[in-house]
């Protein structure tokens, strides 16, 4: 949610369903591409750059173009530089 003026009406309503928590400073960083999710490698290379950075929630299969993770806020610069080295920038 980029705008958290109704976060605390969402959250009571949610909680007619069950137990709500929230996390707050996480960035959701999307590596995209034609049918990314059908080379094992692409998905190998992301977890490879990623090392060192902790990864709160991955999304995978949702579609077959894009892999999807959530950190924290403050480690978004770093985990796109790793990526960046990592997929694209070959020796």
């Amino acid at each position: 949610i980029d705008n958290s003026m109704r976060l605390a009406k969402i959250i009571e309503e949610l909680k007619q369903f069950g137990h709500v928590e929230t996390d707050t400073n996480q960035t959701i960083i999307c590596v995209v591409g034609n049918m990314i999710t059908e080379d094992d490698h692409i998905l190998a290379n992301v977890f490879a750059s990623m090392h060192g950075i902790p990864i709160r929630m991955v999304s995978y299969g949702g579609s077959r173009y894009n892999i999807s993770m959530l950190v924290s806020s403050e480690l978004k610069e770093k985990a796109l530089n790793q990526l960046n080295n990592g997929l694209f920038i070959t020796s």
